[in-house]
């Protein structure tokens, strides 16, 4: 994006005004696009690049996430009658959080929305029976769903459960600690419409597509700015061991964005 933008401005050809974002924190809490959302920027359109494969990302999904804890009571394990085992209770619930009756709407891009659990952590000692349990669960949401809603809905679902009722200790929700939107461009937008343009020019074909995972732009396409999620390398590599980006995706996306930038 940078040699694309030095080269249109040492050309004389850049058509258009243009604010480099850099945003920080996007793997963690958004922070950096939190900010860039609340300053309203006055553009017409974003391009935010991430790695895919040159395919225009029209949709994506966002992400909440957040604990569920089960509190039991300690016990030495000679006697485990004594004790509520915090463990055993999440082992009855936790296959609850991703499956059983909740609606799952589709979205014809995306497809339904997904659940995983993450992470668990629980007990103290080996010879000690369990006070607590949690896990982390990862909910991606699809647009139009509304995080804190959902995140309730399956609160009550999982808490008014038979599981969760046999369980002779606590089932805990805590508030998400993240919501991060998702996102959804109209298909007449200027900027996709524009960059869609770039990439026939450049590459011979352009696809629009959608992605599973939550980007920077969820939050500015919120503040009410289009955006296109764009640019080289796979996402299928992404936070594996052999992440790479192939060096003929990094030069065809240069020339995308030089001709997006000079192409009036």
């Amino acid at each position: 994006m940078l040699a694309s933008l030095r080269e249109a401005v040492r050309s004389g050809r850049l058509s258009c005004r243009v604010t480099f974002a850099a945003l920080v924190d996007e793997e963690v809490g958004f922070a950096g696009s939190k900010a860039l959302a609340a300053s309203r920027p006055q553009v017409d359109g974003a391009v935010f690049g991430e790695p895919t494969d040159l395919r225009l990302v029209v949709a994506h999904k966002g992400v909440m996430r957040f604990y569920v804890r089960t509190v039991g009571r300690a016990a030495h394990s000679a006697t485990p009658q004594l004790g509520v085992n915090a463990i055993e209770g999440m082992l009855g619930i936790a296959g609850l959080l991703s499956t059983g009756p909740e609606p799952r709407p589709e979205h014809p891009v995306l497809g339904a929305p997904t659940v995983c659990v993450t992470e668990i952590q629980g007990g103290v000692g080996r010879n000690t029976v369990p006070d607590r349990c949690w896990v982390h669960v990862d909910r991606r949401l699809i647009p139009g769903e509304d995080g804190e809603a959902v995140w309730a809905a399956l609160r009550d679902r999982v808490c008014g459960s038979e599981r969760a009722r046999r369980f002779a200790g606590s089932v805990e929700f805590e508030r998400p600690y993240l919501v991060a939107p998702a996102m959804e461009t109209p298909g007449s937008a200027w900027v996709l419409e524009a960059l869609e343009r770039a990439v026939q020019e450049v590459v011979g074909s352009a696809v629009r597509t959608g992605a599973p995972y939550a980007t920077d732009a969820g939050y500015v396409a919120q503040a009410g700015v289009p955006c296109v999620v764009f640019g080289p390398g796979s996402a299928s590599e992404a936070h594996t061991a052999s992440e790479s980006v192939a060096l003929e995706q990094v030069e065809l996306a240069t020339r995308v964005f030089y001709e997006l930038l000079t192409s009036g």
